[in-house]
């Protein structure tokens, strides 16, 4: 995906592209397999102008000007907090900043957002780690509910369970 495909598909939101080409390419070349970008705006962070990126993996922000070249990445489930600031300076001034925050204590203030940006880049990173968390916990259930009937097997195996204690557990487990 180039700078100008990202802009024809609807996934760049907000103003013009200020510094396109080398920050968005900085994003696309670090992509990896199977990692695509979901949503994407202009911001400053890391005391630049660039693009910020969201895929269904990281939080990416890139900034190539001139010869300065920054970039700054967060694993989306790594995330711990993603909001506005609302201190009273940004309030003062009608301007927002986006705090994103990891679990190793980074924190990529995003600031000069589109307001939009702000809302669709928050909401795009909840969503992802809602899903994560949803598949995270409907395999775990079935390793849980595996794990647990292994154990009734083995005990009535050793006889501690008759045949019938072990047909209603097992029903039980399986929610039949």
């Amino acid at each position: 995906m180039t700078p100008k495909e990202l802009k024809e598909s609807g996934i760049y939101i907000g103003r013009e592209l200020l510094y396109p080409e080398k920050s968005v390419q900085g994003i696309i070349n670090s992509l990896t397999p199977n990692e695509k970008i979901l949503i994407a705006t202009n911001c400053n962070a890391i005391g630049t102008s660039g693009v910020v990126a969201v895929t269904n993996k990281r939080v990416i922000f890139s900034s190539a000007i001139l010869f300065s070249s920054k970039f700054v990445d967060m694993d989306v489930n790594k995330i711990t907090s993603v909001g506005a600031s609302d201190s009273i300076m940004n309030k003062l001034m009608n301007s927002d900043k986006l705090l994103i925050r990891d679990s190793g204590g980074a924190t990529l203030e995003l600031s000069a957002i589109h307001r939009d940006g702000m809302q669709q880049l928050a909401s795009k990173i909840k969503e992802i780690q809602n899903a994560a968390s949803a598949n995270n916990t409907g395999s775990s259930g079935t390793s849980t509910a595996v794990n647990d009937l292994e154990k009734l097997a083995e005990l009535k195996a050793k006889g501690i369970l008759t045949e019938e204690e072990f047909a209603a557990k097992k029903k039980q487990l399986l929610g039949l």
